[in-house]
């Protein structure tokens, strides 16, 4: 059975909450059975790598078999590079044309057009972007449609058996942008706005993975307009939301974690957020390990990742707050 991972670090630029730069850390993880452990942290020592960075998506591109980070948020400057890692290596891409510099912007693959799919973002000037990219493995074009509204630190995820990206929330322009709470759906040419009687409340920095098992895309906390952070479970089922009642969820957190789901024998990558106190990495690092979190079953959550990458040790208990 797969099952949903949330890891409560980055795959990228692994806990930037108030660290400014973020870090050059990437994690990757495997699945493990049951979903409740501790896993174990390896360094790994590629050759080169992105420089260190704060809000920087990743997306995996299953016909490549790579993930791909695009630009982000790094020391004081927006940044528009294209990076891809193989499973051991990274290397630079440099196509001739790619969006703007940019980070915290939304970024997940669709299987059907078989292109990772680049929405809105941010960057250090508090502007937000309402374009879209597509990214096919060797090159990045923008197609002429219409996208959803301005927004950065937006969830996405594909859901491959109905081939819907479901984009939600996400905050507008400037340091007090509106936070958003529409749900905006691509179907591989074009957006729609969805339209649903019931759905989770404003947010930003939600977490959002696709779950196959259940054939539905699962949300995930956040922060909301003032009302702090939101450890809800919301379920799309393709037409409408339902709000999930999982007598156990993960505990409030700074900015959210984000996750992809993990299919049996296949590799996954996590991304972007930090439990209650921020972390700090240092250096062109690689971490991996064989447990990857927090898992959704469809009903439950499981717990319990407690160490993770920090300054000197891979198995330093993590302090939350």
């Amino acid at each position: 059975m797969s099952t949903l991972r949330v890891l409560p670090c980055l795959a990228f630029a692994s806990c930037t909450t108030g660290v400014p730069g973020g870090a050059a850390d990437v994690v990757t993880v495997a699945r493990q059975d049951p979903i409740d452990w501790i896993p174990t942290w390896t360094p790994l020592t590629p050759a080169a790598g992105p420089d260190a960075r704060g809000e920087a998506p990743l997306a995996g591109d299953a016909a490549s078999k790579q993930l791909v980070l695009f630009g982000s948020l790094g020391k004081g400057a927006a940044l528009s590079d294209t990076w891809l890692w193989a499973g051991s290596s990274w290397t630079q891409a440099t196509p001739s044309l790619g969006p703007a510099p940019r980070g915290a912007h939304a970024l997940a693959h669709d299987t059907v057009c078989q292109a990772v799919v680049l929405s809105g973002g941010g960057d250090e000037t508090g502007n937000v972007f309402q374009d879209t990219w597509l990214w096919d493995g060797a090159s990045w074009m923008t197609p002429q449609v219409p996208g959803p509204t301005g927004r950065s630190h937006a969830a996405a995820a594909f859901g491959e058996k109905r081939g819907q990206l479901v984009l939600f929330g996400g905050r507008g322009p400037g340091p007090g942008g509106t936070v958003l709470g529409d749900t905006c759906l691509w179907n591989g040419s074009g957006w729609t706005q969805a339209t649903a009687s019931t759905a989770p409340s404003p947010r930003w920095g939600a977490t959002m993975a696709y779950d196959p098992t259940n054939v539905s895309v699962v949300l995930f906390g956040g922060a909301g307009g003032g009302t702090g952070n939101d450890p809800d479970t919301w379920v799309w089922g393709g037409t409408g939301w339902t709000r999930a009642t999982p007598t156990v969820s993960p505990p409030r957190c700074g900015q959210t974690p984000r996750s992809h789901s993990t299919p049996d024998s296949a590799r996954c990558c996590c991304s972007e957020g930090a439990w209650g106190r921020a972390m700090r990495t240092s250096g062109p690092a690689s971490w991996e390990t064989r447990g990857p979190g927090t898992g959704w079953t469809g009903e439950r959550w499981g717990s319990s990742l407690r160490d993770c990458p920090v300054r000197g040790s891979p198995t330093r208990q993590m302090a939350r707050g």
